[in-house]
């Protein structure tokens, strides 16, 4: 540093009384480098006011008498490149840093030094002036690049644009939002990047969730970047956390001038989500009219509905459509406690319920009663099989000798049911309801009734009339669907044969009266397992119920 340059600007400044300095030796200066310093704005033209300042932290040493700033390079000397002459400590520091205005700008400096086109690097230079007003005992540096206006004529004489390099920044990212919340609960995190300078950050965060912490699991990205605010900030909103334990972090990409930091972890805690189920039924129904079980299901959740009869499963779930299920069953007389459980398709992240019981009474039937056995036969071979059917004198149906069925995996038998015939004379023609129930087939073995099966139908082998006074055709007059016959073994207690009551036909109110002649197609399964035999039988009932 020039010894004479450093006197005078203390003079200058009022620190030394005024005096005739004849030494003009100067020697190169050697303070100790503090660290980088900022010109602000960073960019911009040579005519233009500025700001030098150094980072939070940054002072000059303790005891120092002031500062000096320079500017040197190609064609420009500190001698010239006086950006501010001396100045005391009280206007050249802020709190925990050096900040001051320029009082000269760059044109200023560059007309001074006769550089009419200023092109290139040239060194800032904050010269921190110890308690001597002598002796320089550390610096603040910073390089400004110069690009000259592409007009070349006198009006822009030592006019140029600027860029000052700033050196990358260390940066502080911090990240908060809320510990807990719930599956499909709408949660918002906060990200915000500070510099120890204060200027504005620049670039973009990402929010990672950080699923196992410390895991060998790396980070998910949740959702694209975010760009930075002007103030430093990103936020992350999203409904999709699933339930259990996460781990937020903001990972900020660094930016022109800044180094990327990332945060610590911001734990949140998500529960699984609340549903709720209501039941309601048609209690108070006459037997055998069905009963109607309906849920209510709340949340919004998809899933299915498990209904329950004294604890029991009802059939299988039944699908929930616009928050609702319902199942049509048949129950004998009796009262009943209902329940339906609701069962989410996403189990991970929404907990089930239970709902309440609802009482549902079955009353039993007080109208007439009627019934009519046939007793049927069939013969089990060891390996062949024939088929007769007897007319309806006997009531007896003799389903012949099973046969083999081509796969090999079971023997069957088939045949025709005998006539029945349902004459109803009763005022008031409420109409009639008729069903069938097999026992099961006992001989050598045991054959389960659930195995026979059936397919109602008009009988047309008929002595007399040769048509049904009833028919298909008869408005309000309905023949019962078919009961496939199932593989069950003996003791089975559910099928889709006629192990259970079966619809024969019906006849609607105002639509009985008349006569009636039914008949079914019968089919039996008989699996291989089964004891050679002869004259295995069952007694089948038909059963018609008045309405009224």
């Amino acid at each position: 540093m020039s010894i004479k340059k450093s006197i005078l600007g203390a003079a200058a400044a009022g620190a030394v009384a005024a005096a005739t300095i004849t030494m003009t030796t100067t020697t190169a200066h050697a303070a100790t480098h503090l660290g980088d310093m900022r010109i602000v704005p960073s960019t911009g033209t040579t005519a233009i006011g500025l700001t030098a300042k150094t980072l939070a932290g940054q002072v000059c040493p303790t005891g120092y008498s002031g500062v000096n700033l320079y500017m040197s390079g190609p064609g420009m000397t500190e001698e010239v490149g006086v950006l501010n002459g001396f100045i005391p400590p009280s206007s050249a520091q802020v709190g925990d840093h050096m900040e001051f205005t320029v009082q000269n700008p760059f044109d200023s400096l560059f007309e001074a030094a006769n550089i009419p086109q200023p092109t290139g690097a040239y060194n800032l230079r904050l010269a921190c002036v110890g308690p001597d007003f002598f002796e320089e005992v550390g610096e603040f540096t910073q390089v400004v690049n110069f690009t000259p206006d592409a007009d070349t004529s006198s009006a822009t004489r030592f006019v140029a644009t600027y860029a000052a390099v700033v050196p990358a920044e260390n940066t502080t990212t911090t990240v908060s939002g809320p510990a807990t919340s719930t599956f499909g609960s709408s949660v918002t995190f906060n990200a915000d990047v500070n510099s120890a300078s204060g200027e504005a950050i620049n670039g973009s965060i990402q929010f990672k969730d950080d699923v196992d912490g410390a895991g060998p699991i790396a980070p998910v990205n949740l959702g694209s970047p975010v760009a930075v605010s002007a103030a430093g900030g990103a936020s992350y909103t999203a409904s999709n956390f699933g339930a259990g334990s996460h781990n937020i972090i903001a990972d900020y990409s660094g930016g022109n001038g800044f180094n990327a930091s990332t945060s610590s972890a911001a734990a949140l805690t998500v529960a699984k989500a609340s549903s709720s189920v209501a039941v309601s039924t048609n209690t108070g129904v006459d037997e055998p009219a069905s009963s109607v079980f309906s849920a209510t299901v709340g949340g919004g959740h998809a899933g299915s509905v498990q209904f329950k009869v004294d604890g029991v499963n009802r059939s299988g779930a039944v699908a929930v459509t616009a928050g609702a299920a319902e199942l049509t069953t048949s129950l004998p007389a009796g009262t009943y406690a209902v329940t339906a459980e609701f069962l989410p398709t996403n189990a991970a992240n929404v907990n089930g319920s239970t709902s309440a019981p609802a009482s549902h009474i079955v009353d039993a039937s007080l109208v007439e009663v009627v019934s009519a056995d046939q007793e049927i036969l069939v013969d089990v071979p060891a390996g062949a099989l024939t088929i007769s059917v007897a007319g309806w004198e006997d009531g007896l149906v003799d389903l012949g000798v099973a046969a083999m069925d081509p796969s090999g995996s079971l023997l069957t038998a088939s045949g025709e049911l005998d006539t029945f015939k349902v004459t109803d004379t009763r005022s008031g023609d409420m109409g009639w309801i008729a069903t069938g129930m097999a026992t099961d087939f006992v001989g050598a073995d045991t054959i389960s009734a659930f195995n026979l099966g059936w397919t109602p139908k008009l009988a047309t082998d008929l002595v007399a009339p040769a048509t049904s006074a009833l028919s298909p055709n008869h408005v309000g007059f309905v023949l019962g669907g078919t009961a496939a016959s199932d593989l069950q073994f003996a003791g089975a207690t559910s099928g889709s044969g006629l192990g259970a009551p079966r619809d024969f036909a019906h006849a609607l109110d105002d639509a009985g009266n008349g006569t009636a002649y039914l008949g079914a197609d019968l089919t039996l399964k008989i699996p291989t397992e089964t004891l050679a035999g002869n004259d295995y039988s069952s007694t089948l009932t038909i059963t018609v119920v008045g309405q009224g």
